[in-house]
């Protein structure tokens, strides 16, 4: 199973590139965006049309959420308001 992974901005992806070999040696696919869903929906199409995934993850700083949500942690995002 191939699982993509994408990153709007390439400092995002900097974490999983220093582990590059790690994630790619198990199927990973990694891709990065650009900024915007128009970037995001193109990149996605990509990954699952073009590179067969049968997942994504979509990991970034979500515009820097709030300071009090340090780099490197986890957020489990279950609603956007825009």
């Amino acid at each position: 199973m191939k699982i993509g992974i994408l990153a709007a901005k390439p400092e995002e992806m900097q974490a999983v590139k220093e582990r590059e070999r790690l994630f790619v040696d198990q199927g990973f696919i990694l891709k990065v965006s650009g900024v915007g869903k128009v970037n995001a929906a193109l990149a996605a199409y990509e990954l699952i049309n073009v590179e067969l995934v049968s997942a994504i993850i979509v990991i970034g700083t979500c515009g820097a959420l709030t300071k009090s949500i340090p780099v490197g942690r986890v957020a489990n995002i279950k609603e956007a308001i825009y």
